[in-house]
């Protein structure tokens, strides 16, 4: 691993970047505070933040993200999730077994979840539900076992 992939603290794709490849920070320990993806963001590979242990805090801003495969595993303490006005997709599998992630929150232009997008998120016990119209595909909350409010 990269020395300095281990000193990331924060980290901000901005809007200009369109890809996180597969794995560019798996393991990241030293990835402690927050992690934004702005709006350009289309795709985040299979395992991008992968046991990533110290992030607690994920800011998702990527208007039109069509892909996001388990990159967030092994990924136990991130316990916020903010789902971005702008944002109209939830890609499938995107946040899934985040087992620390506690509060969702959904922007109010969302208007797909992908199938299991929070499934196995075990700690999760509230989504702030701000979208208008939205098709939610199937098992998007599976295995959430303390889900317990929907605001």
């Amino acid at each position: 691993m990269n020395f300095f992939i281990r000193i990331i603290t924060t980290l901000n794709t901005g809007d200009n970047v369109t890809r996180i490849p597969d794995h560019a920070f798996s393991g990241c320990g030293g990835l402690t505070t927050d992690v934004t993806i702005g709006q350009g963001i289309e795709y985040v590979g299979a395992g991008a933040f992968e046991n990533c242990i110290g992030l607690t805090t994920m800011n998702f801003n990527a208007t039109n993200c069509t892909y996001m495969y388990n990159c967030f595993s092994g990924c136990a303490n991130i316990a916020t999730l903010n789902i971005g006005n702008n944002v109209t997709r939830i890609p499938e599998y995107a946040f899934s077994d985040c087992t620390g992630l506690t509060t969702v929150t959904i922007g109010p232009d969302v208007t797909n979840i992908g199938r299991n997008a929070f499934s196995g998120c075990t700690g999760l016990t509230t989504v702030n539900f701000n979208a208008i119209h939205c098709n939610i595909m199937s098992y998007v909350f599976d295995g959430c076992t303390n889900f317990v409010t929907l605001n």
